[in-house]
């Protein structure tokens, strides 16, 4: 995933946690699990003194628990047939077929809470998504375009004093292209 900001492009940082994991110049190593995160900054040019590009800088904060056991569940479907065919005539004329969703799902679990009351927490996430696209001019019988992703999170906070947090936190992402 790229990022552009007012033309300029391959200039992006994306940190979560304070780990940058900038994929080469411009955009980000894994398919985020936007779920397990709690916070956003998006800044475009002029960021602060932390980002060392011109660029778009993407910050997260992944959630981390509390006090409170929480959770979280989502799932989302969409099958071919809900989606819109915009193609026209003129595109159909270049030779091009159109690449629609013929299937979408993705479903999101995730829980968080103390371990030690007002001391030590733990969050965990779990996000999978599949996608089935078209691939325009190629028969759908002969192939599509299958992406599989997988993402964990974990995340632990421990309040050690006054003026000292110590976070451990894990993600890892894993895309799938069968074909």
């Amino acid at each position: 995933s790229g990022y552009e900001v007012f033309g300029v492009q391959n200039q992006a940082r994306v940190v979560t946690e304070g780990i940058d994991h900038t994929e080469g110049v411009g955009g980000t190593g894994f398919y985020e699990d936007y779920f397990a995160n709690e916070e956003y900054s998006v800044s475009a040019l002029g960021s602060d003194v932390e980002m060392n590009s011109g660029g778009a800088a993407i910050v997260a904060i992944s959630k981390s628990g509390g006090n409170e056991f929480t959770g979280m569940f989502h799932l989302s479907y969409e099958p071919g047939e809900w989606v819109g065919d915009n193609n026209n005539d003129e595109l159909r004329a270049r030779g091009f077929t159109g690449n629609p969703n013929l299937l979408f799902w993705e479903v999101h679990a995730d829980v968080g809470g103390r371990i030690v009351r007002d001391k030590l927490w733990f969050f965990g996430a779990y996000n999978h998504f599949k996608i089935d696209k078209v691939v325009s001019g190629v028969p759908q019988e002969l192939a599509t375009d299958v992406g599989i992703f997988d993402n964990y999170t974990g995340k632990g906070t421990w309040k050690a004093g006054v003026n000292n947090t110590l976070i451990g936190y894990y993600q890892q992402g894993r895309k799938q292209k069968p074909q």
